[in-house]
């Protein structure tokens, strides 16, 4: 029998960190499973076991055991109250996200054939170059994951173009669901550790999972 106790009255939500550690890779794991199905909901759960074992398809004991390593990895917070995610064209939704996660106010989103699917900041030229060279970036990351990730050990493809001083001018964050690959391209210094980055991923996972 499971030590761990759930705290009564909580809504779980995958952390901005969570969030982008579910679709970083297109490898899966339990903890992303979990994720995932957070995600995919328009409504945040409230914290019961049996939601729990719903949301992780295991027994009370495993399940706990799940929610535990999530916490202790900063995947998972938990909220006072339920939110319930806004029904909203992605078109609309997506700009309001992304400009929330570059201080230079330039961010897009591409689709893996080259094209962007939202835009704030780039002129329209540029934006699609780089919705290209995005696409190019996921493929050869793709080629070489396996070397690149016994070399850097670390769940993630993103890649930048730094200047002299390593600081990044601009940066490319493939997005993995399933059969679906997305690009967030972000000029300058980002801001990832936002509740935006949450919920556009989270947008995603409701339109293509």
């Amino acid at each position: 029998m499971s030590h761990y106790q759930i705290q009564k009255g909580l809504f779980i939500l995958p952390t901005p960190y969570g969030a982008y550690h579910t679709v970083s890779t297109s490898a899966n794991n339990p903890e992303k499973s979990l994720l995932l199905n957070l995600l995919s909901q328009w409504r945040t759960p409230e914290l019961t076991i049996d939601n729990l074992m719903e949301l992780t398809d295991l027994d009370e004991e495993k399940s706990l055991d799940l929610l535990y390593k999530c916490q202790e990895l900063k995947l998972l917070q938990g909220l006072n109250e339920a939110q319930v995610f806004p029904d909203k064209p992605l078109e609309e939704a997506l700009p309001k996200y992304l400009e929330q996660l570059s201080a230079s106010n330039k961010a897009m989103l591409a689709d893996n054939h080259g094209f962007y699917l939202a835009n704030i900041g780039f002129e329209h030229d540029t934006a699609e170059e780089l919705a290209a060279l995005s696409a190019d970036i996921a493929m050869m990351h793709e080629k070489h994951e396996r070397a690149l990730q016994t070399f850097v050990n670390e769940e993630s493809s993103a890649w930048a173009m730094v200047d002299a001083m390593g600081n990044s001018r601009i940066g490319f964050w493939p997005l993995y669901l399933k059969e679906h690959r997305f690009v967030l391209v972000l000029g300058g210094h980002s801001k990832l550790n936002q509740p935006a980055l949450t919920s556009l991923i989270k947008s995603l996972c409701l339109r293509y999972m």
